[in-house]
């Protein structure tokens, strides 16, 4: 199962945060010595007129906090030049690590046991 939420500003729908099980669509070869219990996260802004104000941060934010998910930990693989997605990710408590099968594929991690962030401006 896929579980997804539409980010709105005011009223307006700007974009999507969902997560699923990590093993329906990644390879453990991949990503080695990680929780069975692990999820894959997407986020998406498709405005560009909401792109660049920390929008995404804060609804990310408000989406670990709020959401049922069971996950142990989830991960993002963001392209690594992407450094407003690498930015919003790691100010929403993700952390970098890196494919054993490709030490230049960057995946980032959050774990429920890590303190919560600080909450975005």
């Amino acid at each position: 199962p896929i579980q997804a939420r539409v980010i709105f500003v005011e009223a307006c729908p700007i974009g999507i945060i969902q997560i699923y099980n990590f093993d329906d669509f990644c390879s453990r070869k991949t990503l080695k010595e990680l929780p069975q219990n692990l999820g894959c996260l997407d986020m998406f802004i498709g405005d560009p007129c909401y792109l660049g104000l920390g929008l995404g941060a804060g609804s990310l934010q408000q989406f670990l906090a709020t959401s049922d998910n069971t996950y142990e930990c989830l991960v993002v693989n963001p392209e690594p030049q992407n450094t407003a997605a690498l930015q919003t990710y790691s100010k929403a408590g993700f952390r970098k690590i890196f494919s054993a099968a490709n030490p230049e594929e960057l995946w980032m991690i959050w774990e429920r046991h890590e303190t919560p962030p600080k909450k975005a401006p």
